[in-house]
């Protein structure tokens, strides 16, 4: 088992999404910060060839954002992890839960 812990506030859904109707280019830069910011995190984070079980806990300052809301993070975590390659692939075959 391994455990990383990433600081900082992942953009909501909510975010994301009024991100892209704004501006393409910029909702693409926001990604690219975000996941720029998470690979560094994940520094130390041994590759995972074999399929597995990802867990998230997030630590919400306050209850101003909804919870579903705050979950869309995974999306960023998954893809940086794939493009840090610490994890081969997110689909149904490697995040098996």
């Amino acid at each position: 088992m391994q455990t990383v812990i990433l600081e900082g506030k992942l953009p909501s859904l909510n975010e994301y999404v009024r991100a892209c109707r704004a501006n393409a280019r910029y909702s693409n830069k926001l990604k690219r910060n975000v996941e720029e910011v998470l690979m560094w995190q994940m520094g130390r984070l041994r590759k995972i060839e074999t399929p597995c079980f990802i867990s998230f806990e997030w630590h919400e300052k306050n209850r101003r954002r909804d919870k579903d809301n705050v979950a869309f993070g995974k999306k960023f975590i998954l893809d940086a992890m794939q493009k840090a390659e610490k994890l081969v692939n997110d689909d149904n075959h490697y995040i098996q839960g």
